[in-house]
């Protein structure tokens, strides 16, 4: 094996721990046309690419991965079908990794797959394994560095993150080819950051915890009781706008209120993990919203937040175009997040779309002065209504 073809499969790792279809239908474009392009024809691994096309560089292999890599990069910007890809890309990346691989071996060296076909020995799969459990690995690796984002899209990060995957897996797979001792190096370093992050979470959220005065067993601070012995907690810290716990005491009247808000246990402060509105604590075992006393002091507590937001909105709007993001992010998080995350899949689709279309009209108006000062608490208000009453109906009526 080539010393660019073991480059290809060490890089495929990183490439396919951000997309599935992007990096697969951009390798096959490259080995299908890259020989073809002059100054392209003798760099990295297109010098030893022999007569394609082959099942991987075929024309129906690339208009299948390209509408396969178009539907990820829509997907992607679809929350419900976000989730989705969410669900089953852990065994999809790695399958198209190994795919991808076995392609770009077969564009090279024909025999080689001929041979693992054949002879099915142990050596002969090792590197076929090796890039699966790579990028199995590189999946979970990065897991738990962008999911606790998904709380918090309302600020836009996760969106951020979803541009550099795209990018990453649009232009990776090129400079993988044509570059591809400087491109693995780039990813191992890359790998090398986000086991560092990771790291770095883990023990931030340890160093977080504070233990129970009763059994010992460390709790959140932010916790009313603790989960293990369910003794109560006399004085528990206050909860951020993003769920972190601060220095300051909390008020206990609204603590449970503030921890529901950023989708925390309203006893125990866990975190909670399905997308309905009605769900039980993993450590504790409370019911939310079982209580419809308790979810009709939800929605008024959620409710007292919206005057200070819309003034600060119509602040904000004043100023043309620089405005609208700071606003956005600020109504959206305060007022949106506390509902938007505990809608299930699908839930209220059409209604939000509609919401959205809505929401085009008053941005055109924003860079006017003193009606762009109306057009974000507009926005903000169409947006509340909007997921107030698809919740409400969730949680009193259904």
């Amino acid at each position: 094996m080539s010393l660019p073809l073991l480059l290809q499969g060490l890089g495929s790792v990183g490439l396919f721990a951000s997309r599935a279809f992007l990096p697969a239908f951009v390798t096959a474009l490259m080995l299908r046309f890259g020989p073809q392009i002059p100054w392209l024809a003798q760099a990295g691994l297109l010098s030893q690419v022999r007569d394609v096309p082959t099942w991987f560089t075929s024309d129906i292999a690339l208009v299948v991965l390209g509408l396969l890599a178009a539907l990820e990069l829509v997907a992607g910007r679809v929350p419900e079908a976000k989730l989705f890809l969410d669900e089953v890309y852990g065994y999809l990346k790695p399958a198209m990794a190994v795919l991808t691989y076995l392609g770009v071996l077969n564009a090279t060296d024909r025999a080689a797959v001929g041979r693992l076909i054949q002879e099915a020995g142990f050596l002969e799969y090792l590197p076929v394994l090796a890039v699966a459990v790579g990028t199995m690995v590189a999946v979970q690796i990065r897991g738990p560095i962008v999911a606790p984002l998904v709380d918090h899209d309302d600020l836009g990060l996760q969106k951020l993150l979803g541009w550099i995957g795209d990018l990453w897996g649009g232009l990776g797979p090129l400079a993988l080819i044509v570059f591809p001792l400087l491109t693995v190096a780039v990813f191992g370093f890359a790998v090398f950051l986000l086991v560092l992050v990771e790291r770095r979470v883990a023990s931030q959220r340890e160093k977080g915890q504070v233990p129970c005065i009763n059994c010992g067993r460390p709790i959140d601070p932010c916790a009313l009781a603790c989960p293990f012995c369910k003794a109560p907690v006399k004085e528990p810290k206050n909860v951020g706008i993003l769920g972190q716990p601060t220095n300051r005491p909390a008020n206990i009247a609204s603590l449970p209120y503030q921890l529901v808000a950023v989708k925390r246990c309203p006893v125990c402060a866990t975190r909670f993990t399905q997308r309905g509105p009605r769900q039980p604590c993993l450590a504790c075992g409370y019911r939310l919203m079982d209580d419809v006393e308790f979810a009709k002091g939800y929605i008024r507590f959620i409710d007292r937040r919206v005057p200070f937001v819309c003034f600060l909105s119509f602040l904000l709007g004043l100023v043309p175009i620089l405005g609208i993001i700071p606003g956005v992010i600020t109504y959206r998080l305060i007022l949106i997040a506390p509902y938007r995350r505990y809608l299930p899949l699908g839930h209220g689709l059409l209604l939000r779309w509609g919401v959205r279309l809505a929401l085009v009209v008053l941005v055109a108006f924003q860079w006017i002065p003193v009606a762009g000062g109306l057009a974000l608490p507009s926005m903000a208000l169409l947006n509340y209504v909007a997921y107030r009453s698809v919740y409400r109906n969730l949680i009193l009526i259904s």
